[in-house]
């Protein structure tokens, strides 16, 4: 099977590579910057899939910790902005939008024990799903996209790892990636439809309008149709298949 849409070569763009090493500059070591998840993903999509690839920014986690507000300083700050898990947006000149957060604070999120230092072999399990398992050093050119390429193949969107935590904010990412591939013949696998029905079990009106809500803010501006009616006709349809607990009382909003 070939490289997948010659992702070494899409991030060796003169952009995009000379941001990644600039970043490495601010936290002290090019060798700590990795690329994961979502890019890699519509990367190997677009090569197997013969699809389009839709990559609004580039999700960079750092091995080390580092300071925010030094990194910002330094890259520029009309550039830069906090995000979520206390990282880094950077609307980067020259390359997409960089999306950095340090891999602590993620292993933090998920439950994992917490470093100021991490190696790269770890940090692939701790990715959510197998169409995001996927990681790239550009220090190295070394390339991972091995479980994203089988998630093709057989057509199964899983769990990759055990540690997804179950809220309603990971319930709106797996609906909005789910319909990423729908058109693809791709299918829940067992651990996550068990998950899935998990969580809507168990989610309550707030907990529900804050994952239509984040499905919302995320769905894009090259939604077809309206991102709300959508996600709740999605669980509506989920919510009628057979479920083996009772379900809690919510209301729509």
């Amino acid at each position: 099977m070939r490289e997948p849409y010659n992702i070494r070569s899409f991030f060796r763009q003169d952009g995009l590579l000379q941001n990644l090493a600039a970043l490495g500059e601010c936290i002290g070591g090019f060798e700590k910057v990795l690329v994961v998840g979502g890019a890699l993903r519509e990367l190997t999509l677009a090569e197997l899939c013969c699809v389009k690839p839709e990559i609004p920014d580039i999700d960079v986690a750092v091995l080390i910790d580092f300071d925010p507000q030094d990194v910002i300083h330094r890259l520029g700050s009309p550039e830069c902005e906090l995000n979520s898990f206390g990282g880094i947006k950077w609307r980067a000149k020259g390359s997409l939008p960089l999306d950095i957060w340090s891999v602590r604070a993620w292993a933090e999120r998920i439950g994992k024990s917490s470093r100021s230092k991490y190696e790269l072999e770890e940090v692939k399990g701790f990715l959510d799903f197998n169409l995001n398992a996927g990681v790239y050093a550009p220090y190295r050119d070394e390339l991972d996209v091995l479980d994203i390429r089988n998630a093709v193949v057989h057509r199964i969107f899983e769990l990759h790892n055990s540690l997804v935590p179950p809220d309603s904010v990971q319930l709106a990412r797996v609906v909005k990636l789910e319909r990423r591939v729908e058109n693809l013949g791709f299918c829940f696998g067992p651990e996550l439809r068990r998950y899935v029905m998990s969580v809507i079990g168990n989610l309550d009106s707030a907990g529900f309008i804050e994952a239509k809500k984040y499905f919302e803010r995320k769905a894009g501006p090259n939604f077809d149709g309206t991102p709300g009616k959508y996600f709740e006709q999605r669980i509506a349809r989920l919510e009628s298949e057979e479920m083996p607990f009772v379900r809690r009382p919510r209301t729509r909003a």
